[in-house]
């Protein structure tokens, strides 16, 4: 049974596989990956293997992001120390979700479940995978925000926005015309919050929307300047420079 084991640990790793070695099946370990770099590399240069152990959570992200990059048709054996990415899992050819630390009767019926769907499995060889994969990855990002003025309140989409700014020690949205609004987020949680389509991080003090960019500027070798559309609007908005590979990269998406 060719068998890639895909974990970040190496202590996990050897554990796994001494776990295998007891097993009465025949196992070939034909690679053992510690990334989502690496895993892709290996499935890019070698065949298909029969199963796969998969962490969930390697040094360069979730293992998801290796279905979103890579069509797998061959099922998975999900190892992890945390419950909550079960449903994920079933969605990308999971058959069992091994949590950690977890002993070798676990191993061992998570093996026998595979031998018992193996045959059937070749039926759904050919799935579009990657399509099921994408759905269930999608982050539910945030599309507005309830904003208080003078004890009213309003609801602000995300398209209405057209930049955060961190001034005065608060965070700042401002809004079409110019209205702006306190809101209790720090930029690092919009980060995490807006849709990356709509929104980007320039700096450290201000996240933009696409849709309020205008044109781009150079001040010198060194700045890269945006120019807006709301020609009223007199801020400055200027791209880090270690941010400006990204933007540029995010504009042409």
């Amino acid at each position: 049974m060719r068998t890639l084991i895909v974990e970040d640990e190496s202590y996990a790793a050897n554990r796994l596989l001494g776990f295998l070695s007891q097993s009465k099946q025949n196992f070939e370990i034909v690679g053992i990956c510690d990334s989502i770099t690496s895993t892709l590399k290996w499935f890019d240069k070698n065949k298909s293997p029969d199963l796969v152990f998969l962490d969930i959570q390697l040094s360069d992200g979730h293992s998801f992001d290796i279905f979103i990059n890579k069509e797998i048709d061959c099922p998975i054996i999900f190892t992890t120390a945390f419950d909550k990415y079960v449903l994920k899992a079933f969605n990308v050819n999971c058959i069992d979700y091994l949590l950690k630390p977890f002993q070798f009767n676990d191993v061992e019926a998570a093996i026998n479940k595979y031998k018992r769907i193996q045959k059937s499995w070749q039926k759904l060889k050919h799935a579009n995978v990657k399509k099921a994969s994408e759905s269930i990855h999608k982050t539910n990002y945030k599309n507005r925000f309830f904003v208080k003025v003078r004890n009213k309140g309003y609801s602000v989409t995300a398209t209405e926005i057209l930049y955060f700014q961190y001034e005065d020690n608060a965070t700042i949205l401002y809004a079409n015309k110019q209205q702006k609004y306190l809101i209790n987020y720090s930029l690092d949680e919009l980060s995490q919050l807006l849709d990356p389509a709509l929104f980007f991080r320039i700096n450290r003090r201000q996240i933009i929307q696409i849709n309020f960019i205008e044109r781009l500027g150079t001040a010198n070798k060194n700045k890269l300047i945006i120019e807006v559309k709301d020609q009223t609007c007199l801020k400055d908005f200027s791209v880090s420079k270690h941010r400006q590979h990204n933007f540029r990269n995010w504009l042409d998406t």
